[in-house]
């Protein structure tokens, strides 16, 4: 019997597509990877199978599945999307891994501006127990090809502390460029068998949560990049249209249609580093959480990494910190700007409102004139004209 390839180019992953799904699994125990099903037995049957061993497995696992959602020939669907999960695959990931039933609507791509969620019944001291933590990214892409309605980012993660089991769901657009560079990430630690972050990934359930936060926050600094450009070229514009005497009137009118623009990705901008910033603060508290629980039992496991998890996550609750301090600023700026193109345009009304008036008060001089003249003239003329009748 011929056996099933596998791929094993990263050591310790191993990928496939099952049903449409692309899933990396990551077993602890160096350097033998445990693959999973060969790829036509189904996305169900995989749950099944790989369920089932981890079951009596006590070594420390990590298994995440990448769920692809598209936008295209979904009108009909609730929310404009389709997902490649079927509906077997969902129903064991309910039944078999305990999947929280919230995340479900995510995986079909639901918009879902409620804020992250983090369920546990894990106690201090505890064997056993679960840890759930789940939330949406925000995408900071303002324009491009990219820009258009695409379902969110959504990322579910589980611990569970009898099975010393980690899982992760990540559910994106197909081709999206935070999860891509995941991969590669992935893909890099696991290629280069001497660096220890690839054991580092798969020791701490929070570890991929925040390298994938880290990922999509620093992403946004090309986006901010390219939009702090766009308004300075603005605002200098704005500049040299106030040093002028006259400022075009075309001119002033592109840059209000420009600054308008700005003003959008401004906000836009803003909201994104917001929803960002409370996903931090809630896995925080989640680091937090797990720290607490599982120090008693599995100190080598959970805690020794711990103050590296939170020193990332302070750096980057920190950074959006400031983020949002640059785009209130540039906002202000913009705001100044957008006076200033008003004040330019509403004195340049008046300066041609000032030479209506002086034009029309100098034809009214000449009216004045035309009709004095008239009344000179017009008695003699009715003098001339009724003069044969009277003889």
């Amino acid at each position: 019997m011929v056996t099933p390839p596998v791929d094993t180019s990263m050591t310790g992953y191993v990928s496939g597509s099952l049903d449409r799904q692309d899933d990396i699994y990551r077993n602890r125990q160096q350097p033998q990877p445990t693959p999973l099903v060969p790829n036509d037995s189904g996305y169900g049957s995989a749950i099944k199978s790989r369920s089932s061993s981890l079951q009596t497995q006590s070594a420390k696992s990590l298994l995440t599945l990448s769920n692809a959602v598209t936008n295209k020939s979904a009108q009909d669907a609730t929310y404009k999307a389709r997902s490649s999960v079927s509906k077997t695959g969902v129903e064991a990931l309910m039944s078999r891994w305990g999947l929280n039933d919230l995340f479900v609507p995510d995986l079909l791509g639901r918009p879902n501006y409620w804020s992250p969620e983090l369920y546990g019944s894990l106690g201090n001291g505890e064997s056993s127990g679960t840890i759930e933590f789940f939330c949406q990214y925000p995408r900071f892409v303002i324009h491009g090809p990219a820009s258009v309605q695409r379902s969110p980012v959504s990322v579910y993660m589980r611990y569970d502390a009898a099975r010393r089991l980690t899982y992760y769901i990540v559910s994106a657009p197909k081709s999206e460029d935070c999860v891509k560079n995941f991969k590669c990430l992935l893909n890099m630690f696991a290629e280069d068998k001497g660096n220890t972050l690839g054991t580092t990934l798969s020791r701490h359930p929070l570890e991929a949560h925040v390298i994938l936060s880290k990922i999509l926050c620093e992403s946004s600094q090309a986006y901010i990049g390219h939009f702090r450009q766009s308004m300075f070229a603005q605002l200098r514009a704005v500049d040299e249209l106030s040093a002028q005497e006259t400022a075009d009137r075309k001119g002033l009118a592109n840059v209000t249609i420009e600054l308008q623009i700005i003003s959008k990705d401004v906000n836009k901008l803003i909201s994104d580093v917001d929803v960002a910033s409370r996903n931090l603060v809630k896995m925080e508290e989640a680091l937090g959480r797990l720290n607490q629980a599982c120090r008693p039992i599995a100190a080598d496991v959970l805690t020794a990494d711990y103050q590296q998890l939170a020193d990332t996550l302070q750096y980057l609750i920190s950074s959006m910190d400031k983020q949002r301090m640059w785009l209130h600023n540039y906002r202000d700026r913009k705001d100044i700007a957008m006076n200033l193109v008003f004040n330019l345009v509403t004195q340049q009304d008046a300066a041609n409102n000032i030479t209506v008036a002086k034009d029309m008060r100098k034809d009214s001089s000449s009216m004045n004139g035309i009709a004095l003249l008239t009344m000179v003239f017009l008695p003699g003329t009715f003098t001339s004209v009724s003069t044969p009748h009277l003889r």
